[in-house]
This record gives structure tokens, C-alpha cells and sequence, in this order.
């Protein structure tokens, strides 16, 4: 099984033969920061979420090229270093000019010091890639003017008699300014598209008509890559109890599954689970220790991966399931929660009911 050190050269590679291909026709310096923002995106996120997972998300990435430094050597450091320096400027400063040969050699140096990082298997690099647990997410944001943040509610796709559509799986507040460069983080990590044709018409009109409304999208690809997406551009306020995302159970047991698949492999015994979700979730999924719940429902994803120990490496997901579908798989689980509507199937997979 491929690990996640060669799943994230195979996107380097693929970054490189862009502009290879770029170089056979007539391009300007938008194409150009167009792959290198990209792959530095995706760079981005993989320190964070791979490599160094127990650090905060909303460190700079100089910060977590920075961690390297006791096993890499300062040229090395300093060659990541520059790659950072190039891909934050084709992302946000749109006068950025760089030719395909140099953004070719910055990518060919970051290549092979991921090659030395890897070969030292720093953080989760090693690691098996999970199976791909991708599915389509309408993403939906309103803007709050006084708070000057977005208020992003992503939704698993279905029907729904109610006039605002399904309910939504999760929700977290960005700053306000950050929206389109989360919608290009998101578009990095999957795939994003307009919500025509993905979302029911009658649903969107009617979150139109809430006002503040700002856009509906539809996102392909993993949940936890779509969360990190997110999450590094969180924006923290103090707001009446019960508003904020932490507050709610639902988001907090979206975030301990995530973390739970993240950690499973990396914990030697079962007795080691529930601080490492607790540790996720804090450091990745941009929640507070205080999240409602936290501690009870890591305790109980913990008591259902114990009960299937020996069956659950690698554990697959999470997936959210419908009422029927999780009845149905339920009854061939080999791990069921007694509080919430969590299972582990006969597949390995974690599976929850979304609605």
C-alpha cells in the first residue's frame, strides 16, 4: 500500500509535468503561479496535517519548515524556505512573475529534500494512505459584517422537507477577508465547482433569502482535508453560549471521528486514543480544549476502536451514512457506539449517521 510520503511525491511529479506541458505553448506568469500556488498548497497542508500534526494549524508554514531543522541540513531548510517564499507570492500577489525553468528548479529542490524528509520518516510519512474515503460536500458561507467573519456550514447531499435543505454536518466561522483564499485551499486539496447542478435550486434561493448570503459551492474530496482547509483560516470570537462551534456536540464528534482515523495508526495501544484525539482536534481541527463533550465522546470512540482493536488497522473514513444505509450496516457492524450513532463495519470503516 502506497504510504504518504510517495502519495505526496506523485503530486509533486504531477506539478512538474503541468509545467512541462506549459512550456510547449504560449503561457504567461498567471499560469505559471497558477501551479506553483497549487502545489504549494497542498505543500502546505501535508506539513501540517502529516508531518507535524500535533502543532497548531495556525502556525505560519516558515514555522513548520522551521521544525526540520535538527534533522535536515540549513541548505536544505533554506531551499524549502525560498519554494515557501515563491509560492506565497504567485498565491497572493498577482504582479508575482516567474518563468516555468525556475518554478521547474524550485520544484525539482523541493523534491528531493521531501525524498530526505521522508527517508527519515518524519512525522506520519511513513504511513499507509488510508483508503480514499472521498464524496461530495455542499459548502455554503454568510457573512457577518459586525464580526467581520464568514460563517462556512458544510452539508453532506441529500433531500430534505425542510425548506433550508438537509442539516448541515459542521460548521466554522473564517475571517472574513480569507474566503477566497480558503475556497483556493479547498480547490487544492479536491475539487470545487459552482453549486449549479450539485445543489437543488430551491435550497439555495432559499438560503439567498436569509441575507448576508454570500456563495454555495460544492467540494469533492476528503472530509479532513476539507476541515484543514478551513480551519487554518479560523476566526475565534466571543459569542453568546451555544454559538459558538465548540459549543455544539454535533461539530465536536465530526472533529474526534476525523481525529480518530488520523490517530489509530499512531498510537501503540488503546490506552493511548483518547489523548491523541484530543490532541488533534485541538491542534488540527481548530477546537478548543473546552469543545462540549470533548472528553466523553474521545472516551467513546476510544471504547469502540478498543472493542474491535485487532480489526481496525488501517480504519477507513469517517463516512456518514443515511438513516436507512446506517441501519442497514449496523447490523454487520463489528463495533457499535451505545451514545452516539457511530459504527465500525465489517470493512473497517467508520461510519456515522448524518441526519
Amino acid at each position: 500500500m502506497q504510504s504518504n510520503g510517495e502519495e505526496f511525491q506523485q503530486k509533486i511529479s504531477h506539478a512538474k509535468e503541468e509545467l512541462t506541458l506549459l512550456s510547449r505553448r504560449i503561457y504567461d506568469s498567471s499560469d505559471v503561479n497558477a501551479i506553483l500556488a497549487g502545489i504549494g498548497t497542498k505543500t502546505e497542508l501535508f506539513f501540517k496535517a502529516v508531518l507535524f500534526p500535533s502543532e497548531s494549524p495556525w502556525r505560519p508554514f516558515k514555522y513548520f519548515i522551521n521544525c526540520l531543522e535538527e534533522l535536515i541540513s540549513p541548505e536544505e531548510i533554506e531551499e524549502l524556505q525560498a519554494f515557501r517564499r515563491s509560492y506565497n507570492l504567485a498565491r497572493h500577489n498577482p504582479r508575482f512573475k516567474i518563468g516555468v525553468i525556475q518554478a521547474q528548479q524550485y520544484l525539482s529542490s523541493l523534491e528531493t529534500v521531501m525524498q530526505r524528509i521522508f527517508d527519515l520518516k518524519v512525522g506520519n510519512s511513513s504511513l499507509s494512505v488510508s483508503t480514499s474515503t472521498k464524496r461530495v460536500y455542499w459548502v455554503t458561507a454568510w457573512e457577518h459584517l459586525i464580526g467581520d467573519d464568514t460563517e462556512v456550514h458544510i452539508i453532506v447531499p441529500g433531500e430534505s422537507k425542510d425548506l433550508m435543505g438537509p442539516p448541515e454536518l459542521d460548521m466554522i466561522r473564517i475571517e472574513s477577508s480569507q474566503w477566497e483564499k480558503a475556497k483556493s485551499s479547498m480547490a487544492s486539496s479536491g475539487r470545487l465547482d459552482n453549486w449549479e447542478g450539485h445543489i437543488p435550486e430551491k435550497y439555495v434561493s432559499a438560503w439567498e433569502s436569509l441575507g448576508d448570503f454570500v456563495e454555495a459551492i460544492a467540494f469533492e474530496g476528503e472530509y479532513r482535508e476539507l476541515l484543514t482547509s478551513l480551519a487554518q483560516y479560523e476566526k475565534f470570537i466571543e459569542l453568546m453560549p451555544g454559538s459558538n462551534r465548540g459549543d455544539s456536540s454535533q461539530n465536536v464528534l465530526v472533529a474526534c471521528l476525523v481525529a480518530l482515523v488520523d490517530v489509530i495508526t499512531a498510537v501503540p495501544a488503546p490506552n493511548g486514543i483518547v489523548t491523541g484525539i484530543t490532541k488533534q482536534v485541538t491542534s488540527t481541527y481548530a477546537l478548543p480544549e473546552s469543545a462540549a463533550d470533548l472528553l466523553e465522546i474521545a472516551e467513546e470512540l476510544a471504547c469502540i476502536a478498543t472493542t474491535a482493536w485487532d480489526d481496525v488497522h488501517p480504519l477507513i473514513g469517517p463516512m456518514w451514512a443515511s438513516l436507512e444505509e446506517f441501519q442497514q450496516l449496523k447490523e454487520r457492524a463489528i463495533a457499535a457506539s451505545g451514545k452516539f450513532p457511530v459504527i465500525i463495519d465489517e470493512n473497517r470503516r467508520l461510519i456515522a449517521l448524518h441526519s
